[in-house]
C-alpha cells in the first residue's frame, strides 16, 4: 500500500494510564520479591517458600507461586502498554491492523465489494461486547480501543464488524464519497 493511496489513517492507543499508574508498582513490587528471594535468599512473609516451589508450584500446595504472579503481571502490563490499532481506508477497502504486545499483530482487511453497508453509529463496547480490544462473535466482530463512536460495516455474508473511531466526522466525509461512486457506477 503506497502512501499516497491512503484516503483515511487513524491510530488509536488504549486510553487507560490509569492501569499503567496501577500496574507499573505492583510489578515493581512483584519483580523486587522475586529477585530479593531468587538470587539474595532474603525470604519473604510469615510462612516463607523455598525457592523450588516459587518456580514450580507443588500441585497438592494452592498457593500461586511467586514467579508465576510476577510474570502474569509483567505480561499484562506489557501488553497494556502496547496495544494499538491502525485503521486506514483506501481504495480497495478498509484495513485494521491491532498491536497486542510487541510480537503479535493481528491485520484484517475488508474490501469494498465486500461490504453491502456502512455507518458510523454509537456504540458502547462495554455493554456490547464486553471489553475494549478484539472480540469475536458468532456473526460479529469489534475493533475498539475507547470511546463511544464506530464504524459498523455489514459484509455481503450478513457478519457485522464494528471499528472504533475517535475521527467520525472525517471517517463519514469519506464514507459518503465510496457510497455516491458506488451509487454513480450503478
Amino acid at each position: 500500500m503506497k502512501k499516497e493511496d491512503i484516503i483515511f489513517y487513524e491510530y488509536q492507543r488504549l486510553k487507560r494510564q490509569y492501569l499503567s499508574i496501577i500496574l507499573i508498582p505492583v510489578n515493581l513490587i512483584f519483580l523486587y520479591l522475586t529477585i530479593t528471594q531468587l538470587w539474595f535468599g532474603e525470604q519473604w512473609g510469615n510462612y516463607p517458600k523455598s525457592d523450588l516451589p516459587l518456580v514450580i508450584d507443588m500441585p497438592h500446595n494452592m498457593n500461586v507461586p511467586l514467579i508465576l504472579i510476577t510474570i502474569f503481571f509483567n505480561l499484562f502490563t506489557v501488553n497494556t502498554l502496547w496495544i494499538n490499532m491502525t485503521t486506514i481506508v483506501d481504495k480497495i477497502g478498509i484495513h485494521i491492523h491491532v498491536r497486542l504486545c510487541p510480537f503479535f499483530v493481528k491485520s484484517k482487511s475488508y474490501s469494498w465489494n465486500n461490504i453491502s453497508k456502512a455507518r458510523i453509529r454509537k456504540s458502547l463496547p462495554i455493554c456490547e461486547f464486553g471489553v475494549c480490544g478484539i472480540r469475536l462473535g458468532i456473526k460479529s466482530v469489534s475493533y475498539n480501543m475507547s470511546g463511544t463512536n464506530a464504524l459498523q460495516l455489514v459484509l455481503r455474508n450478513n457478519k457485522r464488524v464494528v471499528i472504533g473511531t475517535q475521527k467520525k466526522e472525517e471517517l463519514w466525509e469519506i464514507l459518503q464519497k465510496f457510497e455516491n461512486q458506488k451509487k454513480s457506477k450503478e
